[in-house]
């Protein structure tokens, strides 16, 4: 029981992180070089789903980059992480950020 928990509890802090990342990344401005939407980005592994009142948050990235966070490794540049949006059931926005080295 208290594996379960500590891993729940590891599962909690890396969604609240790559949430945190996706939401900090849609408050900034973009330079020269736009991040590409991906296109399949729900392909990708859906990380977590976070919910808060009326929000939800669908947070979708590689396995590679889950696979690094978990073993507190650096995600590699050119990962994306995409924040699907609801407010009240209805799509709201996406969110999507690229980790890039500088």
């Amino acid at each position: 029981m208290k594996r379960t928990k500590a891993l729940s509890i590891q599962s909690l802090s890396i969604a609240r992180a790559l949430a945190v990342a996706a939401t900090l990344a849609g408050q900034g401005r973009a330079g020269g070089e736009l991040v590409t939407f991906p296109e399949k980005h729900a392909e990708g592994a859906r990380y977590a789903i976070v919910e808060r009142g009326n929000l939800r948050e669908e947070i979708y990235t590689s396995h590679a980059a889950i696979d690094a966070v978990k073993k507190g490794q650096p995600i590699r540049s050119g990962t994306v992480i995409s924040l699907v949006d609801y407010r009240d059931g209805q799509l709201f926005r996406y969110v999507v950020t690229e980790k890039r080295i500088g």
